[in-house]
């Protein structure tokens, strides 16, 4: 089967295993290899969504995690690089990352959609804010923390 395709007599149709029947791995080649999610086409159409599903628990235990490892540049040579995590998603929603979260020039952290909370970045100047203006803010490359006025700057170990 090296050069065969497995096709569905039908858009949507069929599935790999089953529930009680499932594939350990899914091992793909190439240069690079993708899971991609057909376009949609038409005017003032959504897009279709990909879903990755952990394994569900038992009782009262954690349900699986959602685990993205990638692989680092090695030394020289042609031994396989180790890969590692740099994301976990656990049951809790929780993500934790292995090294830090880098976001473009002027890009900006939401904390929910219903808030209006954010933290900014601009050059070497971090802002924490809320509503259309900061409340606190870290200026690198001038050693400076400044507090807007109207707000409390609380140190304290408690």
């Amino acid at each position: 089967m090296a050069t065969k395709n497995i096709v569905p007599n039908a858009d949507t149709e069929g599935q790999l295993g089953t529930s009680s029947k499932g594939w350990g791995k899914i091992f793909l080649g190439g240069a690079a290899a993708n899971i991609d999610v057909n376009d949609v086409s038409g005017t003032n159409t959504a897009g279709k969504n990909l879903t990755l599903i952990s394994g569900a628990s038992t009782g009262n235990a954690a349900g699986g995690s959602l685990i993205f490892q990638t692989a680092a540049a090695g030394s020289s040579g042609s031994s396989v690089n180790s890969h590692a995590t740099a994301l976990t998603i656990d049951s809790n929603k929780n993500a934790t990352f292995a090294n830090d979260i880098l976001l473009p020039q002027d890009g900006v952290v939401a904390f929910n959609s219903t808030s209006d909370e954010y933290i900014t970045a601009d050059s070497s100047i971090l802002y924490f804010g809320v509503d259309d203006a900061y409340v606190l803010k870290i200026d690198g490359s001038n050693d400076r923390v400044e507090v807007r006025s109207g707000h409390d700057l609380r140190l304290d170990d408690g």
